[in-house]
């Protein structure tokens, strides 16, 4: 493998991991993506093993995806944070370091004055930042939001309407012999989600060979060329082809030669597939949650599964992305009953998406001021959006440098969760199994972790606002 460390490159890494002078940590947790992988063996130098490369530099992270292996070994790149910003000027060009504590009272005056403050992000730092974050939305009078607005929102509504079967991904490595990736591609998002948990991996009851892998989607992609079969349906008509399914399953002929593009053959074939299966697993993605239908894409295909327990055994799960979106939405349900976009505004919680999400706040025009926890939303969200966050103060919390940092007021640079920071760091796996994180090595000098900084936070505003929630 090639490793690369501070602008160094060495094909020699069986001496590098056999070194006395490099640490190695096992069972690592990698924080990328909703997968979790926890087989990653990270190696740290001790004494600087490698010409140029200090102590305490990860050099390698074995079975690490090569997203993951990245998110390793860039923790200290070019983009890196390693001091507070206080950003000024038209185009906020103007950069002021200062400490920590003058940040965190910089950024606390901002939230305490704002009328309608808007949190958002959360998914990809831990549960215990979640909780803060929570509490600092309650003393600010926010809506607080994470990133299941735009992303996996309209599942979540779905499983609140209908209900939702679902199993472990464990039990699905060991027990499922059909497997549909619908509407999302694991090789690009999830690259180890195959090998460890569906087509590529042998489990306890099923062999590679005994797995039928389908993909729904409406183009062909790379992951397209290794599965079982491939059905390309027509954009937004998702709905269609899972209602046809669930007729055909119930017996009941369908007179049409294709249903949302799709040959009456292949339906025939999927239904029939679904049918004989012994295990059933759906897995779906934003192709369907952000396609039209949305909620109700999500609530047919829970039906379809539901459907299929009246044959066989069948579970559905959707794909999730951030290492801990799961987190952010089991987090805030346990703390106000509602997953994403809770109004704190009024001093009990207020949920209506729609309403109460992050980019239509912004959108109408009703946000005065906007915190940014572990996400880029300058990057992600549309024009309009972004406009009206250029016209109110703005607050990032994250390690490195984005988007969303270059139109901030206020930066705040943290440790990286499951890599650096301190304390215990818990995050959600995309079937809502929760796992702590690691600590393989020291944050830079001076910077905190997430949950900290968000804690400063809360008392700095409870002070401003006079709430006695602290003992001061």
């Amino acid at each position: 493998m090639l490793i690369e460390v501070q602008g160094m490159t060495t094909k020699d890494t069986d001496a590098i991991l056999a070194t006395p002078r490099t640490r190695i940590t096992k069972h690592v947790i990698c924080p990328f993506c909703g997968c979790l992988c926890d087989d990653i063996e990270v190696a740290v130098t001790m004494t600087g093993p490698l010409p140029r490369v200090p102590e305490g530099t990860i050099v390698e992270a074995l079975n690490a995806c090569r997203i993951g292996h990245t998110k390793f070994l860039k923790v200290r790149d070019e983009y890196r944070i390693y001091k507070p910003e206080l950003r000024s000027g038209s185009d906020k060009s103007e950069v002021k370091h200062v400490s920590i504590e003058e940040a965190v009272q910089a950024a606390a005056k901002i939230l305490a004055n704002a009328k309608r403050p808007v949190i958002y992000g959360l998914a990809s730092t831990s549960n215990e930042a979640n909780v803060k974050a929570l509490e600092l939305a309650e003393v600010s009078g926010a809506i607080v939001d994470n990133t299941s607005s735009v992303c996996h929102g309209p599942g979540i509504e779905a499983v609140q309407r209908v209900g939702i079967g679902t199993a472990t991904l464990g039990k699905i490595k060991n027990y499922s012999d059909l497997i549909i990736y619908w509407g999302c591609n694991p090789i690009a998002a999830h690259p180890r989600h195959t090998r460890r948990y569906s087509q590529f991996i042998e489990g306890l009851f099923r062999q590679v060979e005994d797995r039928k892998i389908y993909h729904i989607d409406v183009r062909p992609t790379r992951f397209s060329d290794q599965v079982t079969n491939f059905i390309q349906v027509e954009p937004n008509k998702d709905y269609e082809l899972l209602q046809a399914v669930r007729s055909l399953l119930r017996g009941h002929e369908l007179q049409a030669s294709e249903v949302a593009g799709v040959p009456m053959r292949q339906v025939r074939e999927l239904t029939a597939d679904l049918k004989n299966a012994q295990f059933t697993t759906i897995f779906f993605g934003l192709g369907l949650t952000q396609s039209h239908g949305k909620d109700h894409n999500i609530s047919v295909a829970i039906d379809l599964t539901a459907d299929l327990n009246h044959y066989t055994k069948a579970v559905i799960m959707p794909l999730r992305g951030h290492f801990n979106v799961t987190g952010s939405n089991h987090v805030s349900t346990w703390t106000y009953g509602y997953p994403f976009s809770v109004s704190l505004e009024h001093g009990a919680p207020y949920y209506m998406p729609g309403e109460t999400s992050a980019v239509d706040v912004l959108v109408r025009g009703e946000a005065d001021a906007f915190f940014a926890i572990a996400a880029d939303p300058a990057a992600s969200f549309p024009a309009s959006a972004v406009k009206q966050m250029l016209n109110i103060p703005v607050i990032v919390l994250d390690p490195k440098r984005c988007v969303t940092t270059e139109i901030a007021d206020v930066v705040l640079p943290s440790a990286y969760v499951g890599i650096e920071a301190d304390g215990v760091q818990t995050a959600y796996r995309m079937d809502g199994i929760p796992l702590q994180l690691s600590k393989i090595v020291d944050a830079p000098a001076g910077i905190k972790s997430d949950d900290q900084i968000l804690d400063m936070l809360v008392r700095e505003v409870c002070k401003l606002k006079g709430i006695k929630r602290y003992p001061y």
